[in-house]
């Protein structure tokens, strides 16, 4: 096996109006190592790179987006004929700020000469003698390959999945040079846990082809490309997408789960289908990984205590309390006159002094729990002067 440098560059952006939110995401002392994935994943489409773009084709969309239809992209063009909005209540917008790209890693590439062919209509399982290197494994028509589940990756130069053919997977990282997919033919996700497949050269998912459709489980699926991909007409893809290049979904091609490229056109009635709970539990080893906790999309509670909405005293003291029961509390701040303050919960409860000024004082509470979810939560109290209450 040989380890080589990779062809792609990363560029650290942050976006000014989500430089907080992302900061609070992505950072964690106890695994700091890497970032969440759903800081590259922040919605279902992103472009990567100062050059990059997404172009919506006629009635192409994004479903389920995160973010009011605001886009991480540089260029965004939207089919003025569509009847269908891009982003479904409104056309897909750019923030005007690309998407971060994922810190690049080694690429594993392989000098094997293993030949594995199974017969057309035959079922083999690939594997079994801890052989993890191949020079080529074919796929007949109608055949299936079951990979047998290993601690380290498969490095395959070749691997080509016939005509309805079946490739069946077991979680574990798969690197392939060349990865060659016929018409109608299937990858599927078996077991516990996530497939991780690298494809060097770029990456042809052909008509009808489906792709972890079985569990329809985009977070049991990363697929990451070093060079473009491409969907073809009535492929059906249900993991996160990563290409190094352009991503092309053909007409009426769909991804559920999300995509991150640099240039990336959706064309005729293709759709992109957002799993913002999914992009949690996803990982791309080395890249980027999984928070750290079960799937918790519940926001923590919250209850303020009764304070004084007006009075003449030049501060308040706000008491309340703050509990999540799910991953927990990870971040708990407040703004008070334009700047932020964390402030400390105790057996789940808060005290915190306001100072007032005269006229009305606003104050904010920003938090989050360690699976992401999020309160963003805003008061106020009025300070009069002696005598001038209402």
């Amino acid at each position: 096996m040989k380890v080589l440098e990779p062809r792609c560059l990363f560029k650290n952006y942050f976006l000014n109006a989500f430089f907080m939110i992302s900061l609070m995401l992505t950072y964690s002392p106890s695994f700091a190592s890497l970032p969440h994935c759903d800081s590259y994943f922040f919605d279902g489409i992103q472009a990567r790179g100062d050059q990059g773009y997404i172009r919506f084709d006629y009635n192409a969309q994004l479903i389920n987006n995160n973010s009011f239809g605001k886009l991480l992209a540089n260029s965004i063009e939207n089919n003025k004929s569509s009847i269908r909005k891009s982003c479904g209540v409104n056309e897909c917008v750019k923030l005007g700020y690309p998407a971060q790209d994922m810190t690049p890693g080694a690429i594993l590439e392989t000098t094997a000469t293993n030949e594995v062919v199974i017969p057309a209509d035959k079922k083999i399982t690939v594997g079994t003698n801890n052989v993890l290197e191949y020079e080529k494994i074919t796929v007949s028509e109608l055949a299936v390959a079951t990979f047998k589940q290993q601690p380290a990756p498969y490095v395959i130069t070749t691997l080509e999945v016939g005509y309805k053919s079946k490739l069946r997977l077991p979680a574990g990282e798969y690197w392939v040079s060349r990865l060659i997919l016929e018409v109608e033919g299937k990858i599927d996700v078996i077991g516990e846990g996530q497939v991780t497949l690298y494809v060097i050269d770029s990456m042809w998912v052909p008509l009808n082809f489906k792709i972890n459709e079985n569990t329809k489980n985009p977070a049991k699926m990363a697929i990451y490309t070093i060079s473009d991909s491409n969907y073809y007409t009535g492929s059906k893809t249900y993991a996160f997408v990563r290409s190094e290049g352009e991503i092309i979904l053909n007409h009426r091609a769909v991804i559920v789960g999300g995509i991150l490229g640099q240039f990336i056109n959706l064309q005729t009635e293709s759709q992109v289908i957002y799993d913002s709970a999914g992009v949690r539990r996803i990982s791309f080893k080395g890249y980027c990984e999984a928070y750290p906790y079960p799937l918790d999309d519940v926001q923590p509670i919250f209850e303020l205590d009764t304070y004084d909405e007006s009075t003449t005293q030049d501060h308040i003291i706000l008491t309340g309390t703050l509990v999540d029961p799910g991953s927990g509390i990870k971040e708990s701040s407040i703004n008070i006159s334009g700047s932020w303050f964390p402030f400390i919960i105790t057996n789940g409860r808060f005290t915190i002094n306001i100072p007032l000024e005269l006229g009305t004082n606003w104050f904010t509470f920003l938090i989050y729990d360690n699976a992401g979810n999020e309160l963003f939560l805003s008061y106020n109290s009025t300070r009069f002067l002696p005598g001038e209450e209402p």
